[in-house]
């Protein structure tokens, strides 16, 4: 008999009957092997870099490994695999190596975005997201569906910007009796976060459904994905480089807005940083006209050229 998953601490929090039968990337190919969600790299060289060889699951249970599961034929788990190798080799590995890494590059988009597919496919075979299943599905169904075509080849833009984020961006610019440097530097974590936009200002309810976001956090560096144009209309500060020419990848920079943010959609909470000094603020809301603008302004423009 198949084993369900790679942890005994793991074997609970799935719906069996929600489990995939097929590969979920190609659709057609057979399920033969064990699959990280969070490549298994992370774990493997987090444990060496902080002589730890566990970690804690849920703050409960000790784990020596991230959860895997049946979710990708061969061919779809070597292909995902590839996507793997810049991001490891010329900035992970440098960085716990105490060498520099190298920048970011397109190679790191598709990267995070498999890794975003990966969890939306993982966390909607769940328990805990079982009560709120159709919710789940009409919220994220469109932002999985879009990332496997890309991944697949299908279509050129999967219509998702990935910001990335750095440690050493946060590090440089906030004082050490705020940081807890032992989580900043090894911990890993993973969360999806829906939510609608407002206009608290003019009493406005900006979307129909939910907006999905996906966060992730390999040990140095931070990766957040939203549908493209999701700051647009936003009132707090975030910072960030667009640093591709052909795809959505940003790299963000420190405000304390941005350290406010995070501390809001990464549920629990920002447990890495001491942010309780930090003002409230609406992360929710967009200014109406300003979101417009951005969002549907090029196009009118482009329809009334035509």
């Amino acid at each position: 008999m198949n084993k369900l998953t790679n942890q005994r601490a793991y074997e609970d929090i799935f719906q069996i009957e929600n489990m995939p039968t097929s590969c979920l990337l190609c659709q057609t190919g057979k399920l033969e092997k064990l699959g990280h969600v969070i490549p298994k790299f992370v774990m493997r060289w987090l444990k060496e870099a902080s002589k730890h060889k566990s970690f804690y699951f849920n703050n409960d249970q000790k784990v020596f490994d991230t959860p895997a599961f049946r979710m990708m034929c061969n061919t779809c788990e070597a292909k995902l695999s590839t996507l793997e190798k810049y991001f490891t080799d010329n900035i992970f590995k440098k960085y716990y190596r105490k060498k520099s890494p190298n920048p970011i590059q397109d190679d790191v988009y598709n990267f995070a975005i498999s890794i975003a597919w990966r969890l939306i496919v993982f966390t909607e075979r769940l328990k805990s997201t079982q009560p709120q299943q159709q919710a789940f599905k009409s919220t994220y169904a469109l932002s999985e569906s879009l990332m496997r075509d890309y991944l697949n080849g299908k279509i050129k833009s999967c219509e998702h910007s990935v910001y990335a984020l750095p440690i050493e961006n946060l590090t440089k610019n906030i004082s050490k009796d705020k940081i807890d440097e032992h989580a900043l530097n090894y911990s890993i974590r993973q969360g999806l976060k829906a939510h609608r936009f407002k206009d608290e200002i003019n009493n406005k309810d900006l979307s129909l459904r939910r907006i999905p976001t996906i966060h992730f956090k390999l040990g140095c560096y931070y990766f957040l994905i939203f549908p493209d144009n999701y700051f647009a209309g936003a009132e707090f500060s975030i910072e960030s480089t667009k640093i591709s020419k052909s795809k959505e990848l940003h790299l963000l920079e420190y405000t304390p807005d941005l350290l406010g943010f995070m501390d809001w959609l990464m549920e629990p909470g920002l447990f890495e940083i001491n942010v309780k000094d930090l003002a409230p603020t609406n992360y929710i809301h967009r200014n109406s006209q300003t979101l417009w603008d951005i969002s549907f302004g090029s196009k009118r423009a482009q329809k009334s050229s035509e």
